[in-house]
C-alpha cells in the first residue's frame, strides 16, 4: 500500500533539499517523477541504482545517500 503521495519522509526531504522539486530530480536524473516517488513510498533501494549521479548532483557521499535509503526502508519493512 502506497502512502499519501504528500506526505513527508525523510528520502523525499533529502531529494527537496538537494533538487528543490520532484521535477527536478526527475529531469537531473531522466527518469519519470512515477519512479522518484515509488522510491519515497514504496521502494526506496531503487534509488541506489543511481547513487553515482545522485553523489555527484549532490554533493553527498555514498554513505549518506545509503544511509537515507536505508532509514526510508526500515520505516516501511518495520
Amino acid at each position: 500500500v502506497l502512502s499519501n503521495s504528500n506526505a513527508m519522509n525523510n528520502l523525499k526531504i533529502f531529494l527537496l533539499r538537494n533538487y528543490g522539486s520532484m521535477k527536478n530530480v526527475g529531469e537531473e536524473l531522466r527518469l519519470n517523477e512515477a519512479t522518484i516517488r515509488s522510491w519515497c513510498e514504496a521502494r526506496p533501494r531503487n534509488m541506489m541504482k543511481y547513487l553515482p549521479e545522485i553523489s555527484k548532483q549532490c554533493e553527498a557521499t555514498y554513505a549518506e545517500i545509503i544511509s537515507e535509503v536505508m532509514e526510508r526502508e526500515s520505516e516501511l519493512n518495520p
